[in-house]
């Protein structure tokens, strides 16, 4: 038998174990997404979350879905601000540049 494994003294909950099989998995960008939602509605308030959602994440470009075109022309002008905040929220540089979309925006 491997040292690595430990017994157990009780049950584990699945979710917890499920996550920490996924972060093993998933490449990195995936995980920045993931980061990102969780903290959007903090970044972007709660006007703009409703209307706006993080969808994907790829070589430092962060891609936002937006519900209309005038979402889009909204974020446009707070998009440096965006990258600024994203990136302090996270205590790294995670993103260079921001592309909105029209998309599905699921709450």
């Amino acid at each position: 038998m491997s040292q690595n494994i430990k017994k157990n003294d009780g049950p584990i909950q699945l979710g917890g174990v499920i996550q920490d099989i996924l972060k093993t998995c998933r490449p990195e960008s995936s995980q920045q997404l993931e980061r990102v939602c969780e903290k959007w509605h903090d970044l972007v308030g709660s006007k703009a979350a409703e209307n706006t959602r993080p969808e994907a994440f790829k070589e430092n470009v962060l891609l936002v879905h937006a519900t209309s075109p005038v979402w889009i022309h909204h974020m446009q002008f707070s998009k440096i601000e965006l990258v600024e905040k994203v990136n302090v929220a996270f205590g790294e540089k995670i993103v260079d540049t921001i592309i909105f979309k029209i998309g599905r925006v699921v709450i």
